[in-house]
């Protein structure tokens, strides 16, 4: 998990010092910037709103016509940062937390949703993207982002993002 991997907030950190982090995709960067995003530092978190805003296109999902971003979270802290960017598109929170599910209501366009998860990454995307699809959130043929941590269930471990098209 990124929280407890001091290397991957160094190599980050290098990669920007460097302007490294501008040869890549709007993707890419973003799962660059992620380390920043676990640190517990304010001074961390103040750099990554800065990377964001100037470096991090808040119109990805433009570029990428998604209906949605979707985040499987145990304690709701990548819900809560991605709510503090104004986006443009819905962020479905999902949880198998009832007081997760509570907390999240409270965040910025964000719609917290309760649901069981596997310990399975593969399955729990399945999972997700079925709850959504059940939900009318999706239909064939969307495109939607979708985060997660592995290993599944740990907090403050979110480091994967991947870009789906609903079957």
């Amino acid at each position: 998990a990124f929280e407890a991997d001091p290397l991957a907030l160094a190599l980050a950190q290098t990669a920007v010092a460097a302007d490294d982090d501008l040869a890549l995709s709007e993707a890419e960067r973003a799962f660059l910037y992620m380390p920043y995003m676990h640190s517990e530092s304010h001074r961390i978190h103040a750099v990554a709103d800065e990377l964001f805003k100037e470096r991090a296109s808040k119109d990805s999902h433009q570029h990428l016509g998604a209906k949605a971003i979707v985040a499987l979270s145990d304690s709701g802290s990548t819900a809560l940062w991605m709510s503090r960017h104004d986006i443009g598109i819905p962020i479905y929170a999902l949880t198998p937390k009832l007081s997760t599910q509570r907390k999240m209501a409270l965040y910025r366009n964000v719609r917290p949703l309760l649901m069981d998860t596997s310990a399975d990454r593969d399955t729990a995307l399945e999972q997700a993207e079925g709850h959504l699809l059940k939900r009318g959130i999706v239909q064939t043929g969307d495109i939607y982002a979708i985060t997660c941590g592995e290993p599944m269930g740990a907090p403050g471990g979110t480091n994967m993002l991947k870009i789906c098209r609903v079957a």
